[in-house]
């Protein structure tokens, strides 16, 4: 059972997915396509093919024009980081190991799996500090909140390393005050914001 049970999480996360798991790339292959073929995604991940190879397999993964971005990240970090692999196909990663994979390369991409892992496992959730998820509504909240007494901070349509850490420091300070994990206050976050979104 996550740890919000199915709040929020099913607008990233297919029906392709079934079972909780205790790898974090079991979570990497994700899709909104009809039939799209997890296990043969899984496949090339694990042995570690970048995505313009996997493209010109001809292998056809079914997945949505717009994932093509996010599966295509997924694919190239575990390619080409040696770190990011292990960690990635670790059994049972501790909360550290997941802070230290989210600060390769923080991006929506690759950080919307170590959220969806970490609500299967709250055990590790509870622990961990590391980078959260943008997304849309939560850039959207962030700018609301954080322009109220930083007029100088606004979050573009892509994050940089140096707002992911913003982001990071106002959920950890958040997360203390309220005795909760850090999951729980982004997910907090995306629910403002799409909130946020109905009430414009």
């Amino acid at each position: 059972m996550s740890l919000f049970n199915d709040i929020n999480l099913n607008h990233a996360i297919s029906d392709n997915f079934f079972e909780p798991s205790n790898r974090l790339v079991d979570y990497f292959p994700t899709s909104k396509g009809n039939n799209f073929d997890y296990e043969k995604y899984l496949e090339f991940l694990l042995s570690r093919t970048n995505w313009k190879d996997l493209v010109l397999s001809g292998v056809r993964l079914h997945y949505t024009a717009m994932e093509k971005s996010i599966l295509g990240a997924r694919a190239d970090l575990l390619a080409n980081n040696n770190r990011a692999y292990t960690i990635a196909t670790k059994l049972n990663p501790t909360a550290l190991e997941l802070e230290e994979f989210s600060e390769i390369k923080p991006m929506w991409s690759l950080l919307f799996p170590i959220k969806a892992y970490l609500c299967d496992h709250p055990e590790t959730a509870v622990d961990y500090k590391g980078m959260q998820p943008f997304g849309a509504p939560v850039i959207k909240f962030f700018n609301n909140v954080v322009t109220k007494w930083d007029l100088s901070w606004e979050v573009g349509t892509q994050p940089n390393y140096q707002d992911h850490e913003h982001l990071r420091t106002l959920t950890n300070h958040h997360a203390i005050l309220k005795g909760v994990p850090t999951i729980e206050i982004n997910t907090q976050m995306y629910q403002e914001g799409v909130a946020d979104d109905f009430d414009s």
